[in-house]
């Protein structure tokens, strides 16, 4: 059996073997934050300055474990189900977006990441907000939306939830010595 090749077309075999060799070449990377305490209840805001609560439960349906919450100008997040964060932002508008994040491998080197959804707030100096990540599908893909909740609402659920705690400098040296020396 031959299969007819057009000039200056790609073969469909080709595109499937670069497709592979890109999920393949990608992993997830290494975390950047341990589990630190449950929420113990909020704090007040800096003066003139808002605070966004953004919570994960880890009874959430979805098969997704962690992901990078991306606030407004600001360094990028990581949050695992079960966890949260607090974000210290000046009054106006923010917006907050859900990304991953994958190594790529093979001595490539480098990053690659993917939006997952997002939300534009608009918030009031000294206000408190929470905000839920839910995960879902829309037209058979994977999406994370921030709902805004309630206190009342949000309190009960958060509580569950453990601070996502950066790991320190020396941590993260350490663990880059060990994965050089492994490979």
């Amino acid at each position: 059996m031959s299969i007819a090749r057009r000039s200056g077309s790609v073969p469909l075999l080709s595109v499937l073997l670069g497709t592979l060799l890109i999920l393949v070449s990608c992993k997830e990377p290494r975390p950047w934050v341990k589990e630190g305490p449950l929420f113990a209840g909020p704090v007040a805001p800096p003066v003139g300055k808002a605070l966004v609560y953004i919570y994960w439960p880890a009874e959430s349906p979805g098969t997704e474990s962690r992901l990078w919450v991306l606030p407004s100008d600001q360094i990028s997040e990581e949050i695992r189900r079960g966890g949260y964060t607090a974000v210290v932002v000046p009054p106006g508008p923010a917006s907050f977006s859900a990304y991953f994040y994958w190594e790529l491998t093979f001595g490539v080197g480098g990053s690659v990441s993917q939006e997952y959804g997002g939300v534009k707030l608009s918030l009031q100096p000294n206000q408190v907000l929470y905000l839920r990540i839910e995960q879902g599908t829309r037209l058979g893909l994977s999406r994370f939306d921030f709902l805004e909740v309630e206190p009342a609402v949000a309190g009960s659920e958060i509580r569950k939830c453990r601070r996502m705690e950066p790991v320190t400098r020396y941590k993260l040296k350490e663990r880059y010595a060990t994965e050089r020396a492994e490979g």
